[in-house]
């Protein structure tokens, strides 16, 4: 009995090693602005492996070095960029107007101004930021709202000092 749950623990073990061998991490903006380059790195690839990235329908491929690490330099692009390894693993990186990337702060401002409060101005364009990232849909606006205080309210008031602005503005 001992020797069959031994067998199967080793299994189990040898089934997660392999599986976490082959993980590869990908770190990427979460959009693009259209026409303005960023930079897209692969990492824990295997050496030696072809990495393809399409930009604007037209394919870019480079080749792992030694490490494992793939570095797409300046890429700027007006639809889509898309990453494929190996032929697995497919992402795919929005790009977006130049000026959403404006419409957040522009709004808080404005609204700050009207409304003479700037808790609920800062809020609103930290909640439009989200929204732009995932997406302007009713899902999108969804979710910004609940990224709004999962990710960056939360996040920023974790921060003493943070919390100390605040209160002050009150």
């Amino acid at each position: 009995m001992t020797s069959r749950l031994l067998a199967v623990l080793l299994i189990v073990a040898a089934s997660i090693i392999c599986t976490s061998s082959f993980a590869l991490t990908i770190e990427s903006p979460k959009v693009a602005l259209r026409g303005v380059a960023s930079d897209i790195v692969l990492t824990d690839a295997t050496p030696g492996s072809a990495v393809t990235l399409t930009v604007d329908d037209k394919p870019r491929v480079l080749t792992a070095d030694a490490d494992g690490k793939v570095t797409f330099n300046n890429i700027a692009a007006s639809s889509s960029i898309t990453t494929q390894i190996r032929g697995g693993e497919l992402q795919t990186l929005r790009v977006i107007p130049g000026w959403l990337s404006i419409l957040p702060p522009m709004v808080a401002i404005l609204l700050a101004l009207a409304l003479r409060s700037v808790i609920p101005a800062l809020f609103l364009g930290i909640w439009i930021g989200a929204a732009t990232l995932i997406g302007f849909s009713f899902k999108g606006l969804f979710q910004g709202l609940l990224d709004a205080f999962e990710k960056y309210v939360t996040a920023s008031l974790a921060d003493p000092s943070h919390v100390q602005i605040v209160l002050f503005t009150f």
